[in-house]
């Protein structure tokens, strides 16, 4: 079986959405004889980019159009799109088109997008469920929210859980966890959450949970967003610069380390189409507090314990418990995210 992949994230991204477009081929490439090609625009390999006219017309036309073409003369059975979306034009005839749909939060938070942001997010959504003969969504919520926003047939859609990079199944040596210690001057014990900062994020709900706290230290580390500045001045209003560390530039390896040196791992997201920081948590070994929300509780089940993101008093008593996850806990629910068996599922929907 030939299997095509829309490459431009894989190759252009270097965060989530680049993240599992790698992370899906290299478990395919690992766990099967399949052959595969990574198509892009920018490539050099004849067959795999631009060709003809293609070459001096923008971008947009071959991932449109040009891009078909490409997967007609390979002879190819399955086109994987990874990133929410198909090219335009018609797919040459026998081949089976195939979608992964991440999320579709600009429908839950309209307000937090740009008019011509959800208009694009909205119409590529809506034209990759109706060209897909199969759909893959990353979690029961995003399936759930393409049939209710979409009126996508369910039996269209898979849920195969993403997959999270080898590098969080790995110990960190004992020289980065020092370095990565000594660079942030970090507490002893501290509860750490890892996102971007976003209203949606909620990373203002942990600060207003610290503020109750007696004790305790909070790391916040992830990409500024729009929500930084309002974090940084709840910390400054509540005079709580001593208990909450921001770290902003942190590298993969870096993140790595806070992981496995941290107490708990905290994770108030209102809303997500997936939440690999949880998973990163869980294969670093540690407990998750985590979002009562019940998409999550569908993926993570018993491998986390839950607060409800209205109410912070429910942090604060969960906090104040002290309770950990079990191991045999927490590897149970692990198995489900195998990476052999995440590779079987998505290699049984292309055959």
């Amino acid at each position: 079986m030939k299997i095509a992949y829309d490459a431009k994230r894989y190759f252009h991204n270097r965060s989530g959405l680049g993240n599992y477009s790698r992370d899906v081929v290299r478990i395919v490439q690992e766990n099967s004889a399949e052959e595969i090609f990574l198509l892009d625009g920018n490539s050099e390999v004849e067959g795999l980019g631009k060709y003809g006219l293609y070459k001096v017309l923008p971008s947009f036309f071959w991932r449109s159009f040009g891009i078909w073409e490409n997967v007609r003369r390979l002879n190819v059975n399955v086109f994987h799109g990874l990133s929410n979306e198909l090219p335009l034009g018609k797919p040459p005839k026998g081949v089976k088109v195939l979608v992964t749909i991440h999320d579709v939060i600009f429908k839950h938070y309209p307000n937090h997008y740009k008019p011509i942001d959800r208009f694009i997010y909205d119409y590529k959504t809506r034209k990759a469920c109706a060209k897909a003969d199969e759909i893959i969504a990353i979690s029961p919520q995003t399936k759930e929210d393409l049939i209710k926003f979409y009126h996508v047939p369910k039996d269209k859609i898979k849920v195969i859980y993403q997959p999270t990079s080898k590098e969080f199944k790995l110990e960190p040596i004992t020289t980065a966890l020092d370095k990565c210690n000594s660079k942030y001057s970090l507490p002893k014990e501290f509860y750490l959450y890892i996102s971007s900062f976003q209203e949606r994020k909620n990373q203002a709900f942990l600060i207003e949970a610290f503020k109750v706290l007696r004790e305790g230290y909070l790391v916040l580390a992830g990409f500024k967003g729009g929500a930084y500045e309002n974090v940084k001045s709840l910390i400054t209003k509540y005079d709580m610069g001593d208990k909450v560390l921001l770290v902003t530039d942190a590298s993969k390896e870096e993140l790595k380390s806070l992981y496995h040196l941290c107490k708990v791992f905290i994770y108030p997201s209102v809303m997500e189409g997936f939440g690999i920081p949880v998973l990163e948590a869980l294969h670093s070994g540690k407990t998750v507090y985590c979002n009562g929300q019940e998409n999550f509780k569908k993926m993570f089940g018993e491998a986390c314990l839950y607060f409800d993101v209205k109410d912070t008093h429910s942090l604060v008593r969960l906090i104040e418990s002290g309770k950990q996850i079990q191991n045999k806990d927490r590897e149970i629910i692990l198995k489900q995210f195998d990476e052999k068996k995440l590779a079987q599922e998505i290699i049984g929907v292309y055959k």
